[in-house]
Order: C-alpha cells, then structure tokens, then sequence
C-alpha cells in the first residue's frame, strides 16, 4: 500500500491517504509547557495518532509516527532552553497503544497517574502550626474571590480551571475549600468534594496547591492534614486523590499522612528529546 502524508490544518497535524486518496488516518502534536512540578521548566510534546482500522494499520501509524516525532524535534529546536519530552498518554488498561509506543525507541512507561487512598484509619500523625501561616476556610462565595482562586491556580498548574468549572465543583456532594495565608497572601489551596464508589463515600480531593516559593515549608501537609480533619467530621469511609508519579514531591507527603498506591488510571510513555 502507498502511503502518503499531508499537512492538515496546522504544522503540527499530519494526514494519511494511500495512493487512490482515501483517507486512512491522522495524528496531531500538542506542545505546552507543563505544570509547575518539576525541578526544572519542562516543555511537553503530547503526540496522538488515530488511524481507520485496516490490516496495515501499524505501518500507516509509523509513516505518521515518524512525521510526528520529526515535528517535536522541530518544536525542541524553537526552545533550546527548555527541558522537552514528547509523549503519548492513554487510560491504562489501553494496551494496544502502549504497546505500540513503547516500542518505539527511547520511548518507556515512565509516568502514571496514580490513585493514592487513605483508609482513615492511621490519622494519629501531629502536624504542627507554621508561624505567621492561617489555615481557614475559604468559600469562594463571590465571583471576585473564584476569580483571586484561579489566577493562584494557574501560577501552578496549566491550563487551569474557568469560573464555569470552578462553580461546578461547587455543586458537588461535601464540597469544601481551605486556602493557606500569610498576611492575607494566599499561599495554598486544597479543594476537596465527597463522591461515592463502591458503595463507599469516598473524601476525593480534587486539587492540592502551594506556590513555589513557599513550598517545602509543611504547607501542603497543614492542607491536607486540614482536610482530613474534614473527611473525619463528615465520616468519609476513605480518602482518595491523583497524582502524576514524576511529582516527586508529592508520595513521600501523602504517605506520611496514611495514604498508599491504589492503581494506576493513566500511563505516559515518552523520551527526553
């Protein structure tokens, strides 16, 4: 079969035709530049391919593979200065495109979204008050106040959350924020809802942040430790959240305050260029 590739609506999307002009697939690169959870600035490049099905299936995601993989390192050239990885991430029990991109090479499993829980029965850990740092409630009762929330988001975490979203949290069964201050600066933020699963009511937390200059000050620990105080009020059977593997930071916290890996609901498989 002839396979050829053709620019689509963009640089960074390529389609597939065979030599009568039938379209056969396409696959598109999306750069960003990921949330602030590394070490060092990291620019991301998702690559997503998506082809008819048809006996030739692999070779015509290879002709689109390799036009992709060409682009990303296009794209790494325009931004020498930045720490780039390009990668395509499924839910994971996808086995057919994490075989096929983990036989690409360089390319490994190396990050997962994960599930950590917390069984709310090891809560006998002491989490100490920080000098000049206040831990209350914060509603986001106003527009004016969604609004401050997003734009301390977003210094963290890309692409953010909309005022429609953040409304929409709202809604949800045991909804509760905790914002960290210190002299009315807010430095941290945990938001926190109830869903049920199993047949259990699960605390899930939906969003942890702490401004990077502030971090590794116990600040996340205070918010968490918070909202478990929460969890335990409202008589949680147990407390769920997500987090990337590669966020380092992140385990080694959680585990301290009686949470452990659950599963894994998304794989990431990529290289450094």
């Amino acid at each position: 079969m002839g396979i050829i590739i053709k620019k689509g609506k963009n640089e960074n999307e390529f389609l597939a035709y065979d030599s009568e002009n039938n379209f056969l697939g396409k696959g598109g690169a999306y750069p960003f530049i990921a949330s602030d959870l590394y070490e060092n600035k990291r620019h991301n490049i998702y690559i997503n391919i998506d082809v008819e099905e048809s006996k030739n299936k692999d070779e015509i995601k290879d002709h689109i593979f390799d036009k992709l993989l060409e682009r990303a390192y296009s794209i790494k050239e325009e931004n020498k200065d930045l720490e780039t990885k390009v990668y395509h991430c499924c839910f994971s029990n996808d086995k057919e495109n994490i075989d096929y991109y983990s036989s690409k090479e360089g390319f490994v499993h190396d990050e997962g979204m994960h599930i950590l829980r917390n069984t709310m029965t090891n809560l006998n850990y002491k989490i100490d008050p920080i000098d000049n740092i206040e831990i209350t409630e914060w509603p986001l009762a106003t527009e004016e106040e969604i609004l401050k929330f997003i734009h301390v988001h977003k210094t963290v975490f890309t692409p953010g959350y909309s005022i429609e979203e953040v409304l929409d949290f709202q809604k949800k069964t045991g909804w509760h924020n905790i914002a960290a201050t210190c002299n009315g600066e807010i430095i941290g933020d945990i938001m926190v809802y109830v869903i049920e699963d199993d047949n259990k009511k699960i605390g899930w937390v939906e969003d942890l942040l702490v401004c990077k200059s502030w971090r590794k000050k116990g600040i996340g620990k205070l918010l968490i430790g918070k909202a478990l105080e929460y969890f335990n009020k409202i008589k949680v059977d147990e407390s769920r959240l997500e987090v990337w593997s590669a966020n380092d930071r992140a385990p080694s916290l959680y585990k301290k305050l009686g949470y452990e890996f659950y599963k894994e609901t998304e794989s990431s498989i990529g290289k450094f260029i």
